[in-house]
Formats: structure tokens, C-alpha cells, sequence
């Protein structure tokens, strides 16, 4: 049986990338992105539930992320999930930290227009951290 990791996610930014790099020079971006969902319950009353995820984005896709998004952005991310241990002092019997290591950006056209240019719609080279250590070091600093 062969195992699947596989997320795809479609909702807004809640804050401007934040450009990143690693010790050895690799530059990587944090995204948060909200997805809210949204259903009547049995009164008829809309309720509504907003999920924040941390997405990890690396190499040319996390420049071009700095240089075409911004908070309030809506975004698409396919990806997978990753789950960390923190090493940081006292966090010993913390959960572990979640995050999306995104394999394809896809920016969506906003209804109103953005202050920056660029094309949109379109996935972005995939590139990966070279080794255990980067990625350590770039889901700590979340």
C-alpha cells in the first residue's frame, strides 16, 4: 500500500510573506493563510470557523511570493503536511508544530486590483530544502 501526503488549500493571507534565509544561504518565506468555513445550523444561523495554517514556501517561489502577495491576498496552496517537535528550552511537552510545505503556489486574481504588477494564476518551480537541518531551522523560526 503506498501512503499519500497531499493538501491543497485555497484562502487568504493574513499577513505579508515574511522573507527568510537560511544559514546556508537558502531563501524561504512563511505565509499564514486563513480558510474559513462556513454552514447553518439547525436554526438557520450562518456560523463560520477560521482555520489558520503555516505554510512554508522555499527557493524562487518565496521571492516571488515577497514580491506579489501581501496580507489579504487569496492564494492556493498544494502541498504537504509536516509536523515538527520545537527544540526550543521549555517546550519539551509542546505538540508538535504543523506545517504545510508548499510544492505549487497558485495566485489568485483579486476582485480589486493590486497596488503591484505581475502575472497570476500560474504554479511557480518547486524547490526543496537540501537538508533536514534547513527545514529545522526555517519551522523553528515560526
Amino acid at each position: 500500500m503506498i501512503g499519500l501526503n497531499r493538501v491543497f488549500l485555497m484562502g487568504y493571507l493574513g499577513a505579508d510573506p515574511e522573507p527568510r534565509t537560511t544559514q546556508n544561504g537558502k531563501p524561504y518565506a512563511r505565509l499564514r493563510l486563513a480558510t474559513t468555513h462556513r454552514w447553518k445550523d439547525a436554526t438557520g444561523k450562518t456560523k463560520e470557523v477560521t482555520e489558520w495554517h503555516r505554510v512554508l514556501v522555499w527557493g524562487r517561489r518565496a521571492t516571488n511570493c515577497q514580491t506579489y502577495l501581501h496580507k489579504g491576498s487569496p492564494v492556493a496552496v498544494e502541498g504537504e503536511i509536516s509536523s515538527f517537535k520545537s527544540h526550543r528550552e521549555g517546550a519539551e511537552n509542546q505538540p508538535p508544530i504543523v506545517t504545510i510545505m508548499a510544492k505549487e503556489i497558485h495566485f489568485i486574481p483579486s476582485a480589486k486590483p493590486l497596488d503591484r504588477s505581475g502575472e497570476s494564476g500560474n504554479p511557480i518551480d518547486v524547490v526543496h530544502p537540501d537538508s533536514p537541518t534547513e527545514l529545522g531551522e526555517a519551522v523553528e523560526a515560526l
